[in-house]
C-alpha cells in the first residue's frame, strides 16, 4: 500500500486544491473481505474530488499489476492523522 499511495501522491501533487496545511491528502486502506468476498478491498481516502478512474489510472501507467486496483474513493474533509503527524490507519479502517 505505501508504493501505492506513493504513486498516487506523485500523480496529483501539482493539483491546485491540495491542502495547504501540509497534512495527507491521500491515503490506501485495505479492508479485509469476508470468506465467501475473499480478497481485501483497496479503498483511497482523499481530500480531493477523484473517482475510482482517475485514481486507478496513475498506478496502471507505472505498471502495478491490477491487483492494486483501488476498488472505491471515500471523500473527507481531512485525512485522520495521529499525534505524529503520520496517517492514522486505524482510524481510516473504521471509516471503510
Amino acid at each position: 500500500l505505501p508504493q501505492m499511495e506513493d504513486v498516487l501522491q506523485t500523480a496529483f501533487a501539482s493539483r491546485p486544491d491540495l491542502p495547504e496545511d501540509g497534512n495527507p491528502y491521500i491515503a490506501v486502506e485495505a479492508k479485509k473481505g469476508s470468506e465467501d468476498e475473499g480478497a481485501a478491498e483497496l479503498i483511497a481516502f482523499t481530500t480531493l474530488p477523484l473517482s475510482v478512474e482517475t485514481v486507478n489510472r496513475p498506478l496502471r501507467r507505472v505498471g502495478l499489476s491490477p491487483v492494486y486496483s483501488v476498488r472505491k474513493v471515500v471523500k473527507l474533509a481531512a485525512i485522520p492523522i495521529l499525534g505524529t503527524g503520520k496517517t492514522d490507519y486505524r482510524a481510516l479502517a473504521d471509516m471503510g
